[in-house]
């Protein structure tokens, strides 16, 4: 009798990955307001921001745009030195509303166009640089962006038209989206699945200049 020869394989891993818990609240200092804006000022941002893709910059998973300050991607930070172009007055109004919510003003403004199955890396802006809150519009497409720690992962959907505040959680959960054309949410009770479309943000920073005297 001839026995058949089995082929074995064989992997190992360095580490064994941590067990994350599911949250279905958003973590302290993060803020979703949804309807920020108008769908008739939806539009209008929208209309003007296609005029200004022709001067953007081009990264692999987005198409970029600065005001004031430009972003400095190796570090997550600025370079203080790299003025670019001033913050247009055709967002002065979206400024408007953030002061008299916050009573804080931006000088620092990226503008990031995706497309569905574009997304952008796990991470947490370097401390130190900007102050209090990092702002995001969302425009265009709904879209589920990531936040993580070292022991939870809470999925958080951010509608079109909504504006996310990162307040103190910006500094100990890093934040992604992942590159993908479908998003899941997952709630306590169900999951729902959407389609991804084209999606354009507006994130809004205030650069520390001078720690002691930072000026609105």
């Amino acid at each position: 009798m001839v026995k058949k020869m089995q082929l074995m394989y064989l992997i190992y891993t360095e580490s064994v990955p941590k067990n994350e818990e599911i949250i279905y609240y958003l973590p302290l200092g993060l803020e979703i307001i949804d309807n920020f804006i108008t769908d008739k000022q939806e539009i209008f941002l929208l209309n003007f921001l296609n005029e200004q893709w022709i001067n953007s910059s081009c990264m692999k998973n987005r198409q970029v745009k600065h005001y004031g300050y430009e972003f400095d991607y190796d570090n997550n930070g600025v370079k203080q030195n790299s003025y670019c172009d001033p913050i247009p007055k055709e967002l002065e109004f979206v400024l408007n509303i953030i002061i008299l919510k916050l009573n804080w003003y931006p000088n620092q403004i990226t503008i990031n166009r995706y497309l569905p199955e574009q997304g952008i890396p796990s991470h947490i802006d370097i401390r130190g640089v900007f102050d209090d809150y990092i702002l995001s519009l969302s425009l265009d497409s709904d879209v589920v962006m990531e936040y993580k720690n070292d022991m939870n992962h809470c999925s958080t959907s951010l509608k079109s038209k909504s504006l996310l505040m990162s307040g103190e959680c910006r500094n100990y959960w890093t934040h992604g989206i992942t590159p993908h054309k479908f998003d899941i949410i997952n709630t306590s009770n169900e999951s729902d699945v959407f389609q991804r479309e084209n999606r354009t943000s507006i994130t809004f920073r205030r650069v520390i200049l001078n720690r002691n005297n930072i000026k609105v």
